[in-house]
């Protein structure tokens, strides 16, 4: 057994069946939660650019060096909100979320990196994977023509659910924190495109068409992420102003590399950019 406090809440919800969970539901729980940590995303990120190069991929996106430039924005600009409320609010996670009993079937040099994966450390409203998850993946459902529109968000919002209810079932949080994460992530989603709605110009994508899309599918979006990638840099340098952290800082640096790069690449260039 997990050997954590029962009995916690804060506010609505709790996490009393989270101390009783057998051991290989919380690995498992403890896997899954990767999908929502920045490490995987900006893994993801980079493995869709190098995949979808060149015009390699066009079902995947038409524009990938614009696209996953976009999804770095909302990566850097969910994980700048969710750390400046943390730091505003300074809730703490539940009792023993920052520890973790090695299962008998796993061997002893196993545990670092199982502690790693189901634990966590620091305050805990909201969660930060939770808002990422939410951003990223919604992001991605808004702006790759992969399938049906349909489809991208019910997988999209799989996900999210997914990553959510890992996150209760290894003990990190309770149920009102992802809660407000995936709100504060859909608003951060919507923030960010909306920035590049109202004032990403239009841009040239060789070989797309934003006009010959099939029924279900959205056009092919081809404003510039540079407002994105504006706004994900300010709320990164407001999170910073909060508290002076290594990784906030490594965010704010993120944000701005990706608008110079597209500023210096420029817009017809990048949009069809091929990896070297």
């Amino acid at each position: 057994m997990r050997g954590r406090p029962a009995g916690v809440t804060r506010g609505i919800g709790g996490v009393e069946f989270a101390g009783s969970l057998p051991d290989a539901v919380v690995a498992a729980g403890g896997l899954l939660t990767q999908l929502g940590d920045m490490w995987f995303l900006l893994l993801a990120i980079g493995a869709l650019y190098w995949r979808a190069r060149g015009g390699a991929a066009p079902g995947l996106t038409p524009m990938p060096f614009r696209d996953c430039l976009l999804l770095l924005a909302l990566a850097v600009g969910s994980y700048a909100a969710a750390a400046a409320l943390k730091s505003a609010f300074a809730l703490p996670r539940p009792p023993g979320a920052g520890t973790a009993v090695l299962p008998a079937w796993l061997p002893p040099v196993a545990s670092p990196v199982y502690e790693a994966m189901v634990t966590a450390d620091g305050y805990g409203f909201p969660s930060g994977h939770a808002t990422a998850a939410t951003a990223v993946y919604g992001g991605a459902a808004a702006v790759l023509p992969v399938g049906t529109r349909r489809l991208r968000y019910v997988a999209a919002g799989s996900v999210v659910a997914v990553v959510s209810l890992s996150r209760l079932l290894i003990g990190v949080h309770y149920l009102v924190d992802v809660v407000a994460g995936v709100l504060l992530g859909s608003a951060v989603l919507a923030l960010l495109l909306g920035l590049v709605h109202r004032f990403g110009s239009r841009v040239h994508s060789p070989g797309s068409s934003a006009s010959s899309d099939s029924p279900g599918s959205p056009r092919t979006d081809t404003r510039s992420p540079a407002p994105a990638l504006a706004g994900a840099a300010l709320l990164a340098l407001v999170t910073l102003a909060f508290a002076p952290e290594l990784e906030r800082l490594l965010g704010l640096l993120g944000a701005a590399a990706g608008l110079g790069l597209w500023l210096r690449l420029g817009p017809s260039r990048g949009a069809s950019l091929r990896g070297s």
